[in-house]
């Protein structure tokens, strides 16, 4: 029979270091935007057209893996917020403005950083992916360097 007993706790550290993968699809999609192209996977049972590009559809479970086309990088913002911790884990008084977007040819919203002036920030504004210079991109999100308000 089960008593009720404090609980044990150890004090210490553990230094743990992982590495992740982007997945097969997710791979597929950081090399395009190394490119300079913003890629999706299309579901032709359901119609769902995911940003960034994924092997399965979330909806239906269908195998998506070779239904891939690039999408505008075009959009329009749909959400907005300010970040006050970077990526690097420490606080900042100036938020970074991240933003949901519906890029032109996708049925769901891509998340990433904007610059855009905090005065213009309201849904349905059109936007367009700012990708680094080529000779800088890597194959990560940040290839993309921001949305801006489109021309």
């Amino acid at each position: 029979m089960l008593t009720k007993q404090k609980p044990m706790v150890l004090k210490g550290q553990l230094p743990l270091k992982n590495l992740y993968t982007a997945g097969l699809a997710g791979n597929d999609f950081l090399h395009a935007l190394k490119k300079g192209e913003i890629l999706s996977s299309a579901c032709h049972a359901c119609g769902t057209t995911y940003v960034p590009a994924r092997y399965f559809c979330e909806r239906c479970f269908e195998n998506i893996s070779q239904n891939y086309k690039s999408v505008s990088p075009q959009g329009e913002l749909v959400s907005w917020t300010g970040c006050y911790v970077g990526l690097n884990g420490k606080r900042s008084s100036t938020p970074a403005v991240v933003g949901a977007i519906r890029l032109y040819g996708a049925s769901t919203v891509f998340v990433h950083f904007l610059k855009v002036p905090k005065a213009n920030l309201r849904t349905g504004l059109k936007v367009q992916a700012v990708f680094k210079p080529e000779s800088k991109r890597v194959g990560s999100i940040l290839d993309i360097s921001y949305f801006a308000p489109a021309k």
